[in-house]
């Protein structure tokens, strides 16, 4: 009585019943299932390689002109030089 309420029986006779029915080319299958895996990984890659890229052109490029027109600012502002 507790395994019907449960949902194991359930559970275990609906799975019979896709394996029992189930027609798919499995090798077509896992070759999709490659392609996806390979597919998400150059994407996972490229996305790290252009997040590192625009951390470098923060760092090397904009950061410096940040400070030096800071640096220029509090120079004119306490009218250092």
């Amino acid at each position: 009585m507790l395994n019907i309420l449960s949902g194991e029986i359930t559970i275990g006779i609906h799975m019979q019943f896709l394996i029992k029915n189930n027609h798919a080319d499995l090798l077509i299958l896992k070759q999709i299932k490659v392609r996806q895996s390979i597919s998400f990984s150059l994407i996972i890659l490229l996305l790290n390689r252009m997040l590192y890229a625009i951390q470098y052109v923060i760092q090397q490029l904009l950061l410096p002109m940040v400070i030096c027109y800071r640096v220029q600012q509090v120079i004119n502002f306490f009218g250092i030089f």
